[in-house]
């Protein structure tokens, strides 16, 4: 699974964890992230930030 910001609180953690059908989260290392989330983080680049925010534009356009 990717994401690009895996937030989640405390509370959600073990939730968050219990993943049947995704062998890993990938995201990227713009908000901080607690050992107990297992994610797998990457660093982020210009490049990876702009294709997301393109596509939330995308997105948005679209559901205009």
């Amino acid at each position: 699974c990717w994401t690009s910001h895996a937030v989640t609180m405390s509370p959600q953690y073990n939730k968050a964890n219990q993943r049947d059908y995704v062998d890993f989260v990938r995201c990227l290392d713009t908000v901080p992230q607690s050992p107990k989330l297992e994610i797998t983080q990457m660093k982020a680049s210009a490049y990876l930030l702009s294709a997301e925010l393109y596509k939330s534009h995308e997105k948005l356009v679209a559901s205009r």
